[in-house]
């Protein structure tokens, strides 16, 4: 398997460089992905298909950097379900709660205080975004002494566990192992 990216400004013949090459590989009946962005999959299907002697395509598939990533997401058994922002904060807030409060150190005192789960949700997405699925075990080892950040290793470890259990896919990390494959 082969990529062929196609870079050019407008109107130096890119999408027609593509439908020619695409429109071969359907005539010889090798399988290809044609990746676009999610507004222009349906346009970009009706184009592929034009050509008078070309009456469907089998081999050929339009699809969205989305859907792209879903698919192989898929191939890599990786979950496909990925928490949503208000979802998070739900489960984080149901974690808070659950832990005791000697597992959250001074944020025992908060726990019940609006705006937490948002704040942790932040705190999530950023920490995730930086040290990955490994975030937990970073902070936990470079917290040290200091019983904040060992509260939030540990809400990040019931986090981590709470998405496994549920097959779910924090949306930070699943980009990444996605990119990964």
């Amino acid at each position: 398997m082969h990529v062929r990216i196609w870079i050019g400004p407008a109107g130096s013949g890119k999408t027609s460089g593509c439908l020619a090459a695409l429109r071969d590989c359907e005539r010889r009946g090798e399988r290809a992905l044609w990746i676009v962005p999610d507004q222009f999959t349906y346009a970009a299907d009706r184009l592929l298909l034009e050509e008078e002697d070309l009456p469907g395509a089998r081999f050929v598939r339009v699809v969205s950097f989305r859907r792209c990533a879903h698919l192989i997401a898929r191939r890599a058994a990786l979950p496909a379900v990925l928490l949503s922002r208000e979802a998070q904060r739900l489960l984080l807030r149901g974690i808070v709660h659950r832990l005791r409060p000697g597992d959250l150190g001074p944020l025992a005192a908060v726990r019940r205080a609006p705006g937490l789960a948002e704040a942790l949700a932040g705190g999530v997405r950023e920490l995730k975004g930086i040290a990955g699925s490994e975030a937990a075990d970073r902070l936990l080892a470079a917290g040290g002494d200091d019983p904040k950040a060992r509260a939030l290793g540990r809400i990040l470890t019931a986090y981590d566990a709470a998405l496994g259990a549920a097959g779910l896919a924090d949306p930070e990390t699943w980009a990444a192992r996605v990119a990964a494959r």
